[in-house]
């Protein structure tokens, strides 16, 4: 076929691009930004950032912010109702960034669940019952987590400025636009309460353009266009032929623009506080409530203090139940995290790794009974497999990595149910393999399974894994769903 010759030639720009960058410049402007934005946050008391501060750190480097920070910086916001109180909810924080400074930014879990539910605080009682909770009623604005925003080498020093001041700015007064705001339970979505999901909104993908439209010029080009539509097109302090006054750039502008906003949040135009509505919570999870919601500033901003922020006084309007105890602090603290990891009190997961580590040999000699019974089910199935595709060898160090892992931070606990998603690559049954060796000298029980979403598509093809899987003595899903379409 004809090769790829736009891509060949993107990939040699990337590299072109690349050797003009002197080694280590890269890594030399991220932890100079990161360090400046951690400055400017960490003497902040309702800004927490997980992991180990810059101020503590060992590193010797002047632009470096710690040993193994990278250009990501995850943290929470306090409600500031009491110390500690309860957090402003993470998928908040984001709505804010991007709906009063254009900051785009992540709300949520991370991959490394019992690592961040560590820097967290949960313990595992708490994680055990949160997991049970949120599988009980489905209300995922419950799960846990944090905001995450990050530093790129190439951004200006007024985006960076950018990103410190907002975060700063909600630090302080993000709490007062609260109660215009809704969410969803089942999603744990934020939006405004006037806001409708595709309102005033432009999508670059719906542009038609026409051979050579790209690169036009003059009021009449399509960029042009959507830029004057969207106000960024007339300079600062002007006003497009739309009447529409030019989006503020910089962070002065910004800053004035969220006043303005927070000035005529609750006015006849936008959302009045005696209009103000939210979704009613389970009861059940009531104890597990660690965030600050719409009814708490609806009810502050109308009491005789309405700059401190307070907690609405009856449960019944957050779970339909006055008998209630309502939450002052959050089960949740990301501080305890933050001074483990500087040599605080908090001990880390113990590790157990040792009672993980599989015996010596980990491919054993089969007696007579298991090649039989190997041999057996392969015949069954269709396909033969030999003793090395049925129970490869894995190297120690991979092993003991992940049993490391496992143990450390409690991923696998007695009656677990392991389900692997599995592609038939290498990297999943990699994982596969691992998790079964682990299995047969963990000094706990626990089951594995293995599940596959077959696209229905030519070029992947997963039901070859159904004999395999059954020769392997692991039971395995496939879901078929035309999910390319």
């Amino acid at each position: 076929g004809t090769p790829n010759i736009l891509g060949c030639i993107r990939t040699g720009l990337v590299f072109h691009i690349l050797d003009q960058i002197p080694p280590g410049a890269v890594a030399a402007a991220e932890g100079r930004m990161l360090k400046k934005v951690l400055s400017a946050w960490e003497g902040h008391s309702k800004i927490e950032i997980l992991g180990p501060s810059s101020s503590t750190s060992s590193s010797s480097s002047s632009s470096s912010p710690g040993p193994g920070r990278t250009g990501i910086i995850s943290f929470m916001i306090r409600y500031g109702n009491s110390k500690p109180g309860l957090y402003l909810h993470y998928n908040y924080v984001v709505a804010l960034l991007n709906d009063l400074f254009g900051v785009q930014a992540r709300g949520g879990c991370a991959c490394a669940g019992p690592y961040a539910q560590w820097l967290l605080g949960m313990d595992a009682p708490m994680s055990t019952e949160m997991e049970t909770k949120l599988a009980q009623t489905a209300q995922e604005v419950l799960r846990p987590g944090f905001a995450r925003v990050g530093v790129h080498w190439a951004m200006s020093e007024e985006e960076v400025e950018i990103l410190i001041s907002s975060v700063r700015w909600i630090a302080d007064h993000g709490w007062k636009l609260l109660a215009a705001y809704t969410f969803d339970r089942e999603t744990g979505e934020w939006l405004h309460r006037l806001d409708v999901p595709g309102r005033k909104r432009d999508w670059i993908s719906n542009l038609r353009l026409t051979p050579g439209a790209l690169l036009a010029e003059g009021p009449s080009a399509p960029i042009s266009e959507l830029e004057e539509k969207v106000g960024l097109k007339p300079q600062a302090g002007t006003t497009s032929s739309t009447g529409s006054k030019a989006a503020p750039r910089t962070s002065e502008q910004l800053l004035a623009a969220a006043e303005q906003a927070l000035k005529e949040a609750y006015s006849s135009a936008q959302v009045a506080l005696s209009q103000s509505k939210w979704p009613i919570l389970r009861p059940e999870t009531a104890n597990l409530l660690w965030f600050a919601l719409p009814a708490d500033v609806a009810f502050t901003l109308r009491s005789t203090v309405p700059d401190r922020p307070q907690l609405a006084p009856s449960a019944s309007q957050i779970f339909a139940d006055d008998s209630l105890t309502r939450p002052e602090h959050s089960i949740l603290n990301a501080r305890l995290g933050t001074e483990a990891g500087e040599g605080g009190n908090q001990e880390a997961p113990e590790s157990n790794y040792e009672a993980w580590e599989p015996l010596d040999g980990m491919q054993p000699e089969e007696d007579e009974e298991d090649e039989a019974a190997n041999g057996t089910a392969a015949a069954a199935a269709g396909p033969k497999f030999t003793a090395n595709q049925l129970r490869p060898s894995i190297p120690k160090s991979l092993r003991g990595m992940v049993g490391k892992a496992i143990s450390d931070f409690k991923m696998v606990e007695e009656g677990d149910r392991l389900l692997v998603g599995l592609s038939g690559g290498k990297d999943s049954l990699t994982v596969l393999h691992i998790l079964l060796a682990l299995r047969r000298s963990a000094p706990i029980n626990f089951e594995i399974a293995a599940a596959t979403v077959d696209p229905e598509t030519p070029e992947f093809n997963p039901h070859p894994l159904v004999p395999y899987l059954e020769a392997l003595g692991v039971k395995y899903h496939m879901l078929s769903k035309p999910i390319i379409e």
